[in-house]
């Protein structure tokens, strides 16, 4: 599976909107969100719109609905569970080489899922 550019652009402008950033505890050293459904809500909403970005690919035409989501999924939750809150709050803006480098982390685990 290639790299999810278009997939990271639309993570970075969910904006995180609707999601209640307050939940994210700022400057807390482990890259949990603070509350379980917060974190659930980004892990679902991330999930979603990689399979919307990923089942479009002339490359992912071969790959199974259910290996996309299964990819999708597993890039969703390792992302969300490595990035800080500050991170995400950061990623309503642009992101951080950081943030991107976390992301391919993510893209290089789950990868072997898509087949």
């Amino acid at each position: 599976m290639r790299r999810p550019t278009s997939q990271l652009i639309v993570f970075a402008s969910l904006a995180l909107a609707g999601l209640p950033l307050a939940g994210l505890a700022p400057g807390v050293a482990t890259a949990q969100p603070a509350s379980a459904p917060v974190r659930a809500a980004l892990v679902k909403d991330t999930a979603a719109s990689c399979v919307r970005s990923q089942v479009v690919k002339p490359a992912n035409f071969s790959r199974t609905v259910g290996a996309i989501h299964r990819y999708c999924d597993c890039y969703a939750q390792k992302l969300i569970d490595t990035l800080t809150p500050d991170e995400l709050r950061a990623s309503e803006r642009d992101l951080s080489p950081a943030v991107r480098a976390k992301a391919d982390a993510a893209t290089a685990a789950c990868a072997s899922l898509a087949r």
